[in-house]
């Protein structure tokens, strides 16, 4: 049997939570460049009809094929509930592989990896029994101790991102605190030493908390949602959030993490947001409303002085959530002033900063 060379979305969480598995059992991983740097090119194979999501997906897999993998996981929001209208759980279940093989005229191996709260354990246990890793009791064992080791990973990845963006906007030399997390973050993917993993990240964070920083300033707060390969893929057409801080110093959050989604689903469900719910979202369009909704709520929970929405091209439900907002701001006086950011592959980088830079010079001059 041929030894198998996995590829996977480059998304860094899903990769950590992966790559931890088929690193124990001595696979080889493929690390895929950010799409973002060929962010054009995912127009010129793929369907008109798809969202940017689903082109960037495709782009990762094409590239890991390209790059000698044999053995691709793709990746899937959809597992219990197949209804609502994105398109993303058809495709990555049913017209991806075709189109591969079609394409690039290579065998290989491709399973799907499906990322909600719900299914993230089963599906990742589904595709080791599947490639035969797990047989018996053993290998249950064997992958309960795995699983262990994927979900420190995630823990630690969210405490130190969450850390990360805290300091970077009180930071004195512009982009050191970014610099250390980049650095954490290569080695976490690789290591799998429990000793060597808990001593990375102690040292990180006594490395972050030591980042020389104007103690009174007071930076504006923006809180990032919208749907989760916008927001955890890095945003398509430039890095959004060193932007933010680099040049306004403004402090950037993201309530959502694959950490608290998979492993902790009490944090989206407060009394707060069923109440919102069922007052401003009475519906689920099948998608990533379900998530972005209550980011919102979240966002309101901790008074940020903005919001940005980011949204590819045709997400209906995304859409839907922009129903929901605006009638939030007519019932709320203290609702944080909001934008919806739409791209798609021919988004223009300098277009989009404009919006941005308009929005945030709006916020710091504002008199909150």
């Amino acid at each position: 049997m041929k030894k198998r060379r996995i590829g996977a979305p480059h998304i860094t969480e899903l990769r950590l939570f992966l790559y931890s598995f088929f690193q124990d059992l001595g696979l080889e991983t493929i690390y895929i460049p950010k799409s973002r740097l060929n962010f054009k090119e995912l127009a010129s194979f793929s369907s008109d009809e798809w969202c940017y999501s689903l082109k960037l997906i495709y782009y990762d897999l094409l590239k890991a094929l390209n790059m000698g993998a044999n053995t691709l996981i793709g990746g899937s929001h959809g597992f219990f509930v197949k209804i609502g209208p994105c398109k993303l759980p058809h495709v990555s279940e049913y017209r991806y592989e075709s189109l591969l093989k079609k394409m690039t005229k290579k065998d290989f191996e491709y399973y799907v990896f499906y990322f909600n709260s719900y299914s993230s354990k089963l599906s990742a246990a589904n595709i080791l029994r599947k490639m035969g890793y797990l047989k018996g009791p053993q290998d249950i064992l064997r992958f309960r101790k795995m699983l262990k080791k994927a979900k420190l990973k995630l823990k630690m990845f969210d405490e130190i991102i969450t850390i990360m963006r805290k300091i970077r906007a009180r930071e004195k030399k512009k982009g050191e605190t970014f610099k250390i997390y980049e650095e954490f973050v290569q080695k976490l993917e690789k290591e799998q030493d429990a000793e060597k993993l808990e001593a990375l990240f102690s040292g990180t964070k006594k490395k972050l908390l030591a980042v020389e920083r104007q103690k009174s300033r007071k930076p504006k707060k923006i809180m990032i949602v919208g749907d989760y390969l916008s927001i955890a893929s890095d945003f398509p057409c430039f890095d959004l959030e060193n932007f933010i801080s680099d040049k306004f110093s403004i402090e950037t959050c993201q309530p959502y993490t694959v950490y608290k989604s998979y492993f902790n689903k009490k944090f989206f469900e407060s009394g707060k947001i069923k109440k919102l719910e069922k007052k401003y979202k009475r519906f689920w369009a099948g998608g990533t409303d379900a998530v972005t909704f209550p980011m919102i709520v979240k966002a309101l929970e901790q008074k940020v002085d903005g919001i940005i929405h980011l949204r590819n091209f045709g997400c209906m439900p995304e859409q839907i959530i922009i129903e929901s907002v605006d009638q939030m701001k007519q019932d709320m006086k203290n609702f944080p002033p909001f934008i919806s950011i739409c791209f798609d592959e021919h988004a223009n980088a300098e277009g989009v900063k404009t919006r941005i830079e308009a929005f945030c010079n709006t916020l710091l001059r504002s008199g909150k």
